[in-house]
C-alpha cells in the first residue's frame, strides 16, 4: 500500500473513483460503499450487502529551482492507491461496514547526488487503515455512525551526511507503527432531494521505530566505518472535519459541496532520537526539525448528470490550502495550494457498477529561503503537477 503527496500536507483524498471525479463532494449523498470513507452515515442508504473495489494511480511531478546551483526534477513516479469497501444492512435500522484505504503517504526522490542531498535524497511514508463502522437510523432524516480506525504506517527517510564524512555517503532510516483513531458521522435529510453530511475524524499518533544505518565513507583517509543503530520517532497525524451538502434538482443531476478543515497543527516538529550512531566522531542522540504547520481548508465542487438510465458524466473542481510554512519549508514535501480539475463516468451493468476517474493536479510556485544548517538552499518550488486516475467496481448483493 503506498502514498504519495498529493493532497495538501501529505493527506490524501482519492479514495474511489466516483469520489475522485467529484472532488469528494458525496458527503451528502455517497450512493455506494465508498461512503465509509467520505460519510459512514450514508450507509443507511443502501440496501443488501454493497461492496466497491479499485485503485487510484497517481504521477506526481515538481521541480526545485536551485538559481546558480541549477533546476532538479524529482524522480518520475507512479503510487497505486488502493481502497475496498464493504456494508451490510443487519436490520432495519442498523447497518456495517468494512474498508481499507490510504489517507496519508508521501513519496519524493532526487538524484542522490543533487544539492539538496543534505536535507534529502529520498522520503517514502506508505499507510493503509482498516475501518469497520456501523451506523443507526434514528429517524427518516437522520443518521448517525462511528468507526474505529486502525492505520499502519511505513516510514523510509534518506539524506546525505554532512562534510566532512559526505558527500554521497547516504543515512537511511526505517520503520513503522501501528496507530490508532477513530470517526464520527451525521447524516440528515431535510428533503428527499437534499442531504447533509458531518464527518469528524480523530489524529492518529504514529510511534515510529525502526533502523537507522549508513555504509560509511570509503576512503581510507576519513575511515568513516559502517554503522546500523536505531531510531525513533512519533507522529500526530492530524484530527479533519468535513461538512458536505448534495442537492438533486432533478433526478439526472446531483450537485455537491464539500469543506474540510484539518488541524495540520499537531505536526509542529519532526523530532528523531538515534542510538548506536556517530557522526564526525560524535554519537548521534537526536535530530529536530522546526515544521510550525498551519491549519488548512480543503474546498470541493462536483456535479453527476446521468446522460441515460446506466450512463453518468462526473466533473470537480477542488481548491486545497498548503499546511507548510515556507519558513521552515525543505524537500521531503514540496510546498504550494493545489488546484485540482476532475472528471469521470459511471456505467450500471445489472447488479455491478464500474467508475473511471481522472484529475489533473496543479501546485502553486513557492520560494523560500537559504537555511545551510539544514541542507536547504536558495529554492523556488515550481511545476508542480500530478496526473491521478481512478477506477473501481461495485457489486450489489
Amino acid at each position: 500500500m503506498a502514498g504519495v503527496a498529493t493532497g495538501a500536507g501529505f493527506d490524501l483524498y482519492e479514495t474511489s473513483a466516483r469520489g475522485n471525479a467529484m472532488g469528494g463532494a458525496v458527503v451528502g449523498l455517497t450512493g455506494d460503499a465508498s461512503c465509509i470513507y467520505n460519510n459512514p452515515a450514508n450507509m443507511v442508504d443502501l440496501p443488501g450487502v454493497q461492496t466497491v473495489a479499485g485503485v487510484t494511480l497517481a504521477q506526481p511531478t515538481t521541480t526545485q529551482n536551485l538559481g546558480p546551483a541549477g533546476r532538479y526534477a524529482v524522480d518520475p513516479q507512479i503510487f497505486p492507491l488502493p481502497y475496498v469497501y464493504a456494508t451490510w444492512q443487519a436490520s432495519d435500522r442498523w447497518w456495517l461496514g468494512m474498508a481499507e484505504f490510504t489517507r496519508f503517504g508521501l513519496g519524493t526522490s532526487y538524484n542522490p547526488s543533487w544539492p539538496g542531498q543534505y536535507n534529502s535524497t529520498e522520503a517514502n511514508i506508505k499507510s493503509f487503515s482498516l475501518n469497520p463502522s456501523v451506523a443507526c437510523k434514528i429517524t427518516d432524516q437522520l443518521s448517525a455512525a462511528a468507526g474505529f480506525e486502525a492505520m499502519y504506517m511505513d516510514v523510509m527517510l534518506a539524506r546525505s551526511l554532512p562534510p566532512p564524512i559526505g558527500p554521497n555517503v547516504p543515512l537511511t532510516l526505517t520503520g513503522g507503527a501501528w496507530g490508532f483513531g477513530g470517526d464520527f458521522a451525521l447524516d440528515w435529510k431535510p428533503a428527499a432531494d437534499l442531504g447533509v453530511g458531518l464527518v469528524y475524524r480523530l489524529p492518529v499518533r504514529q510511534q515510529i521505530r525502526g533502523d537507522a544505518s549508513t555504509p560509511g565513507n570509503p576512503n581510507p583517509f576519513l575511515g568513516t566505518p559502517a554503522q546500523n543503530g536505531d531510531f525513533a520517532s512519533t507522529l500526530v497525524l492530524p484530527a479533519s472535519t468535513t461538512l458536505g451538502v448534495n442537492y438533486l434538482p432533478t433526478s439526472r443531476l446531483n450537485l455537491g459541496a464539500a469543506a474540510t478543515y484539518t488541524q495540520w497543527h499537531s505536526f509542529d516538529e519532526l523530532a528523531m532520537s538515534f542510538s548506536g550512531l556517530t557522526v564526525g566522531g560524535a554519537p548521534l542522540s537526536s535530530a529536530n526539525s522546526v515544521l510550525n504547520w498551519h491549519d488548512t481548508w480543503r474546498f470541493g465542487l462536483g456535479a453527476e448528470y446521468w446522460l441515460m438510465q446506466d450512463w453518468a458524466l462526473q466533473s470537480s473542481y477542488v481548491y486545497e490550502m498548503d499546511p507548510v510554512s515556507l519558513a521552515h519549508a525543505d524537500y521531503l514535501l514540496p510546498p504550494g495550494d493545489r488546484h485540482s480539475i476532475g472528471l469521470g463516468t459511471r456505467v450500471r451493468v445489472d447488479a455491478w457498477t464500474f467508475d473511471i476517474s481522472y484529475i489533473l493536479m496543479f501546485l502553486t510556485s513557492e520560494s523560500f529561503a537559504a537555511r545551510p544548517a539544514e541542507g536547504i538552499l536558495a529554492t523556488k518550488s515550481e511545476n508542480g503537477l500530478a496526473h491521478l486516475i481512478g477506477i473501481s467496481a461495485g457489486r450489489k448483493f
